[in-house]
């Protein structure tokens, strides 16, 4: 099933616009037809970001033109009439809603909110609990230290990642599609609003843009959540906050600095036996959304106070992740089911590669040659050494130059024919595999040198 089979039903408006898109008449030239087919988008851009979000891939096809491009023509056209995105009141756009009139119970509301993501977009147990309490935390942001990423990642096109970005659309708070902001764009839209900050194809939407990646990184806790900028003519110095709520849905992986800040969540292809719903119409959880708010409003001295127990197993960072999400879990009775998901989620792949190298070698042994290190990576089969650079293996220049900020360096050992290689000494990993892999390598005496080449 396509990803615009899985999209909801188009309204009458959206009928309009696609049958400008892609059904304009012969008589018209074809200037006339790309004109009236950009027309027709502006409109959709305007009063329907949503489905404009759900569009513009199949449009830019149509057009052939690079959807990014799409984009900056519909920044341009909408600067014409004085706007920047949907032909709405932004301040109304990004208004919190209002809370419901009643007290809501939190294990009911959490219920719910599982259940809309059930039905919508498929994913384990342990992803759509993550993806439930996430939801709370964007009406409860202030409340917390850190606000966690939700990284949604795919390993190909098609695994529902468009789906889940217009799901949880509908239930957070302030959602804001951003398919092409700049740096600058960035840091205002979120000083002034505090959105969620829905980015797709953030693989794409990253590259090359250091500038972006360090505004984004900025905003993961509360109290360094800002970046400095010079502003008016006089070129004052001013203090943007970078504090909001941020998914990033992306084929592949992210930079490290902003997938160590993120929740991950790994979608796959779903099956002929997965099933589900469209999403419904207009702003269909409306109800649940005013929940969310209340439910906030009435705990939020309670979260602000509240000290959630930690799984041992978590690291410090996907600690400081986790630490919101459970100390919301708690107040909603999904305590013990919340910290299973944490370990599960947070359970990484370190690529201790070189450890799996020397403790697989002679246990007796102290010492490995640089050469039989980068020769016995290179046979790993799916681990990124066989082909490290260029579709080459790893190279024992460039295995020193990683070991060289832990302060680990090659130096002469004794090949053990007689002659001395460049290696390094079981010992000089020990402490930094204890330190960043919590473990350690069997070492035996120094003074009993037994070298491997």
């Amino acid at each position: 099933m396509s990803e615009y089979e899985t999209t909801p039903q188009p309204s009458a408006f959206l009928q309009r616009v696609q049958a400008l898109l892609y059904g304009a008449t012969v008589k018209q030239t074809e200037a006339e037809k790309f004109e009236a087919r950009l027309s027709a988008l502006a409109a959709l851009w305007l009063n329907d970001p949503f489905a404009y979000e759900r569009e513009r891939k199949r449009a830019a096809r149509e057009l052939n033109i690079r959807p990014a491009a799409l984009d900056r023509e519909m920044n341009r056209r909408a600067a014409r009439v004085g706007g920047q995105g949907p032909a709405r009141d932004d301040d109304e756009y990004l208004k919190p809603v209002e809370p419901w009139s009643d007290p809501v119970d939190g294990k009911e509301l959490l219920d719910d909110i599982l259940d809309v993501l059930d039905r919508h977009v498929v994913l384990n147990e342990s992803q759509i609990l993550a993806a439930g309490l996430w939801v709370l935390h964007t009406y409860a942001l202030d409340a917390a230290d850190n606000s966690p990423i939700l990284d949604v990642s795919s390993p190909t096109p098609r695994c529902g990642k468009t789906q889940f970005l217009e799901t949880m659309g509908l239930l957070v708070s302030k959602p804001l599609p951003a398919a092409n902001l700049t740096p600058a764009l960035v840091f205002r839209v979120i000083d002034k609003y505090h959105p969620t900050l829905l980015i797709d194809e953030m693989d794409a939407f990253i590259q090359n843009k250091d500038e972006l990646r360090g505004i984004l990184n900025s905003g993961f806790n509360q109290r360094s959540a800002q970046v400095p900028r010079c502003v008016g003519n006089e070129n004052e110095p001013k203090f943007f906050s970078t504090w909001t709520p941020k998914i990033f849905a992306h084929i592949g992986r992210i930079p490290a600095t902003l997938e160590d800040r993120a929740i991950k969540i790994g979608l796959k292809r779903k099956l002929k036996d997965d099933t589900i719903e469209r999403l419904p119409k207009g702003d269909a959880y409306l109800d649940l959304r005013r929940k969310c708010a209340r439910w906030t409003a009435d705990n939020f001295k309670t979260l602000v106070e509240a000290d959630p127990k930690i799984p041992k197993t978590l690291n410090d960072r996907a600690a400081d992740s986790w630490r919101p999400l459970l100390a919301i879990a708690d107040l909603c009775g999904f305590g013990k089911e919340a910290r299973n998901a944490a370990i599960k989620l947070s359970e990484v792949e370190d690529d201790g590669t070189i450890a799996i190298v020397l403790r697989e070698k002679d246990p007796d042994a102290v010492a490995m040659a640089s050469s039989g290190i980068v020769t016995a990576l290179g046979e790993m089969e799916g681990r990124k050494w066989p082909e490290y650079r260029n579709g080459k293996p790893i190279t024992t220049t460039q295995l020193a130059a990683l070991l060289k900020p832990f302060k680990i360096f090659p130096r002469k050992i004794n090949s053990g024919r007689g002659k001395q290689v460049q290696g390094y000494r079981f010992s000089q990993f020990d402490q930094t595999f204890r330190r960043y892999l919590g473990e350690e390598v069997p070492l035996a005496s120094l003074s009993e040198v037994k070298s491997v080449s």
